[in-house]
């Protein structure tokens, strides 16, 4: 395997490591214990985990778990106890850095990770930032890598920084997929000078010196709006009120840039600028608009210059036709994920907000991306279970667990679901996600991972966790979903990491971390789990007390399966299984058998798993 930029990087650090002689603080955790815990340096910290992770076991896990990370957010720490950041003659981030994420690995591998999932990592916007340091799906430049995750002391650029750390992680055995925004823009994109009209242009007189606002509807026009989508028709969709599309304006022939973004004039004479984005779906969403992101103009349409839900996600039917499509954008957005194949060995890609693109382009897109790479995998961030995109050739979804995974009766069905056969591509087994609130705010630290594991063992399930879910974390990534107004206004004035330096609880005592280390050491599990398949049958164990859900997982052609039994109340348990299904358990602590039936004792807010041995397999 080469690690040439990998090399050079510990070249490097072997130089600095006489030179810098300042104390580097970092959180036990990233050594494998609790904690503060002070190193010699800087340089210091770097190589002793670099050389940690060169000594990792080859062999990988024996199940993949996904791991989704912000990176400027994930290793964000006060390394030098509220000084200036500065160590010694050199300037080490107290962000998130490619490099400080490569001496994270053997945390990583602790757990078992064998795949990372990074949030957009490319040259973001200046203008109108949100928050304190902005968004990063506010993206200046898609082919350009953000600098600030660069550490400025090493003499290596951003992109073989960036090189060094896939590099790592492929050594450690663990596969990167990067997250790509394919429908946003910042407001000071170089896209805008080479081509304004792949840009929605407003009138300046019409925001009024803030933000574009999402076109309001009526009730019962929101009333047809959603009939009509449910029903797939594009005819003819409501449309904005006619004072919101005559702010409006085509593309101008020559482009300005200044403090605010880009700008032009109109036929009229009148300042047009690039709008801010908002949420699209549903038309009334509450979420706050970005100041800093715009949406690109995928087509171009005389009558349609406005942003909207029916011009950015849900296409009216006017929009579909090809003298319509904007192609030369359109491959300039399918050669993202190729050009990242080629300068950085990605191993995938997640599309951000793929089902929003329009089926023509999503095609061109995972056309190009699998053109010399027929195994890249590609994750969507649709949340529904569409069997068309598993057809189209994405390799699994985000799916919906994390917005029903704080809910009895969501994960009940859920569940249910799975016993019908009814989920027809893989998803994400997710607790939570960079937009949901973390399940530490609806349950206790035992109880939040009893439904993760829970949930990670249903078929087609990839299991998935977001980074800080190991600390029990409470404080989201952002609050794009499922928040109430009254906490949308809080984080705003207390900070997102997606939009501002929140460095994760890295001192954290949580248990979880601890739990899934020790699931990492059942071999005799993994043995039996390494067996089952994606259509294995699911059926649901009846009769149970009441908090407690539980299913039996096996293969249709074996008798071998597992038990597990979610038990989310605060006392042990006991679940009783009938010989006349389930002829053998494990003799393992807390299963009682005898000639009739086989007893599992169940801890309070805890998650069960037995191998057991079913009367015959159902095929």
């Amino acid at each position: 395997m080469k690690t040439h930029n990998l090399d050079q990087l510990c070249h490097l650090l072997e130089q600095m490591r006489p030179s810098d002689d300042v104390p580097y603080r970092v959180p036990g955790h990233w050594l494998g214990c609790n904690g503060e815990v002070v190193v010699e340096s800087g340089a210091a910290y770097l190589l002793q985990q670099i050389h940690a992770l060169r000594l990792l076991p080859s062999a990988a896990p024996a199940r993949p778990l996904v791991y989704n990370a912000l990176l400027r957010h994930v290793t964000s720490f006060d390394h030098c106890n509220g000084a200036t950041g500065t160590s010694g003659m050199y300037h080490w981030r107290s962000t998130g850095t490619f490099t400080k994420f490569i001496a994270l690995i053997p945390h990583l591998r602790s757990m078992g990770v064998t795949q990372v999932v990074l949030l957009p990592i490319f040259d973001r916007g200046r203008v109108g930032r949100k928050g304190t340091i902005g968004s990063p799906y506010a993206v200046r430049n898609p082919f350009v890598l953000d600098d600030d995750l660069a550490e400025p002391s090493i003499a290596m650029s951003t992109e073989e920084q960036a090189k060094a750390m896939v590099e790592a992680l492929h050594l450690a055995g663990i596969s990167v997929v990067l997250e790509v925004a394919l429908r946003t823009a910042s407001l000071d994109s170089d896209l805008v000078s080479h081509a304004p009209h792949w840009f929605y242009w407003v009138k300046q007189q019409q925001l009024n010196g803030g933000s574009l606002r999402a076109p309001a509807f009526t009730a019962p026009q929101l009333e047809r709006i959603h009939a009509m989508i449910a029903s797939d028709d594009r005819r003819s969709l409501p449309e904005p009120n006619p004072s919101y599309i005559h702010m409006f304006s085509r593309p101008p022939a020559e482009v300005f840039l200044d403090e605010r973004g880009w700008y032009g004039y109109d036929a009229d004479g009148d300042i047009v600028r690039l709008p801010g984005a908002f949420a699209d779906w549903p038309p009334d969403d509450p979420q706050p608009a970005w100041t800093d992101v715009t949406y690109l103009r995928l087509h171009q349409h005389t009558d349609l210059l406005y942003p909207a839900y029916n011009t950015i996600r849900m296409f009216d039917e006017r929009l579909e036709h090809d003298e319509c499509k904007q192609w030369d954008l359109w491959n300039i957005l399918a050669q993202v994920i190729p050009h990242y194949q080629r300068t950085l060995n990605i191993d995938g890609a997640m599309i951000d907000m793929g089902h929003a693109l329009p089926l023509a382009l999503r095609h061109e897109i995972l056309l190009r991306a699998r053109e010399h790479f027929p195994d890249f995998v590609i994750y969507e961030e649709c949340f529904e279970l569409d069997s068309r995109l598993a057809k189209q050739g994405v390799d699994a979804v985000v799916g919906y667990l994390p917005h029903v995974s704080r809910s009895y009766m969501g994960l009940a069905d859920f569940v249910n679901r799975c016993s019908r056969h009814d989920v027809p591509i893989s998803y994400f087994g997710a607790v939570d996600s960079h937009n949901t609130p973390r399940i530490a705010t609806t349950y206790t630290a035992n109880a939040g991972f009893a439904v993760w594991w829970f949930l990670s063992l249903l078929p087609r399930a990839l299991p998935y966790m977001v980074a800080g879910f190991e600390l029990g974390e409470t404080c989201p990534i952002n609050t794009g979903l499922d928040f109430q107004t009254d906490e949308i206004e809080y984080y705003q004035e207390h900070g997102l990491p997606l939009f501002d330096n929140v460095p994760m609880q890295w001192l954290s005592t949580s248990n979880v971390l601890t739990q899934m280390q020790h699931r990492q050491r059942l071999e005799s599990l993994w043995q039996i789990i390494r067996d089952l398949d994606e259509d294995d049958d699911v059926t649901i164990l009846q009769c149970l007390p009441s908090g407690v859900l539980g299913y039996v997982r096996s293969p249709q052609r074996s008798r071998r399966g597992v038990v597990v039994c979610l038990n989310l109340t605060t006392r042990d348990v006991n679940v009783t299984l009938s010989r006349s299904t389930i002829v053998e358990a494990s003799a393992v602590a807390g299963v009682v058998r005898d000639a009739n039936e086989i007893i599992l004792r169940v801890s309070a807010e805890s998650c069960r798993v037995v191998p057991v041995l079913r009367c015959s397999p159902s095929k």
